[in-house]
């Protein structure tokens, strides 16, 4: 074996060479003149197969269970009225909520990304569909 690397020139000559030999006795032949028909009935005849529904990520009982936990977190922070469970619960200075008491705010933002995430999704389903 040769380890001269090759010319440009030799290199396109002998590529060329190579071309030459692998094209011959290859014959292209023309597509018949109703090609295009046939292919484009064999499409029309093709069997369509169904869609796949897909669920979304959260459903409605779920969307029910975070508005209920978020109504009942809630509750206690608006009402000023005695609590039937005796829980004593501290008094919140709403301008400190965000510093003091930071698992609400998470949770009413987790629930705005869920929510959010989910309408984008429904949103691309019926896009898809």
């Amino acid at each position: 074996m040769n380890s001269k690397p090759y010319s440009m020139n030799e290199k396109e000559k002998f590529e060329e060479e190579l071309k030459l030999h692998m094209n011959e006795g290859f014959q292209k032949d023309p597509p018949s003149s109703n090609f295009t028909h046939l292919v484009m009935q064999k499409i029309e005849n093709a069997p369509v197969k169904p869609t796949i529904k897909q669920k979304p990520l959260v459903g409605i009982g779920g969307w029910l269970v975070f508005g209920g936990f978020a109504v009942l977190m809630l509750i206690p922070l608006l009402s000023n009225a005695e609590s039937s469970f005796h829980i004593e619960l501290p008094k919140i200075k709403f301008d400190h909520l965000w510093s003091h008491y930071s698992l609400i705010p998470v949770t009413f933002l987790a629930v705005a990304i869920f929510i959010f995430a989910d309408t984008l999704y429904r949103k691309k389903q019926r896009k898809w569909n």
